[in-house]
């Protein structure tokens, strides 16, 4: 249990600095006029409030979810990456390719150690092929939905390819599969509500993330 709550404060923390670099971001894509949309959630009085909420919940999860530290680490970086990718996205629209670079770049070396350290070499196998079947999925998709996907999209493939990978490539399928069954939901509950029309754009960001991390959870 202490290592649970251990883990849950140091979510709470990495939650609250995602939210805050979340705002960062989107503040300087509006400056920049490099938005796709103009939200305006990030200026909310509560906005980091609750994303150090989520960090916590997560990092608990994580922590449920693995055994070894050193995987709960890496994850939790995956974690914090998810959290800034899926508020970026909603005020902006964009994907930025830097949250995607500090992602692996400090969260791959914990799951590398992790497996040389349990002697698993077949996970880092199944990471680089997760990275070459997430991108493959996210590239025909791409094409099939005729320019709704955005680029960014595709762009964040290998990292979560690799994260999902590490555990199984049915993981892989498990989280894409929760992402699109998510935004089918949100686009059909939009149309309904005749809040979004047959051919408007949304965020699809944040289904990739909820649909990773919950993959992950349920591995």
């Amino acid at each position: 249990m202490l290592r649970l709550i251990v883990w849950a404060f140091i979510g709470f923390v990495f939650g609250f600095r995602s939210t805050q670099r979340a705002r960062t971001l989107i503040s300087t894509a509006h400056e920049r006029g490099l938005s796709y949309v103009n939200g305006t959630w990030h200026t909310t009085s509560n906005y980091t409030f609750m994303g150090a909420i989520v960090g916590l919940i997560a990092y608990w999860l994580n922590a449920s979810t693995f055994d070894s530290d050193l995987a709960v680490l890496g994850f939790g970086v995956f974690t914090s990456a998810c959290i800034t990718h899926a508020l970026v996205d909603i005020d902006t629209h964009l994907l930025v390719r830097q949250v995607t670079t500090r992602g692996c770049l400090l969260g791959l070396p914990p799951l590398i150690i992790a497996a040389i350290v349990d002697e698993a070499p077949r996970q880092l196998l199944t990471a680089l092929c997760g990275v070459l079947l997430a991108t493959a999925v996210m590239v025909v998709w791409r094409a099939l939905s005729r320019g709704q996907l955005g680029s960014g999209d595709v762009a964040v493939a290998p990292m979560l390819g690799f994260f999902l990978g590490w555990i199984g490539l049915e993981v892989v399928l498990a989280g894409l599969l929760i992402a699109a069954l998510l935004g089918w939901v949100f686009a059909l509950i939009g149309l309904l509500t005749r809040r979004l029309r047959r051919h408007s754009l949304f965020a699809f960001g944040p289904f990739l993330m909820v649909g990773a991390q919950i993959a992950v959870w349920t591995s």
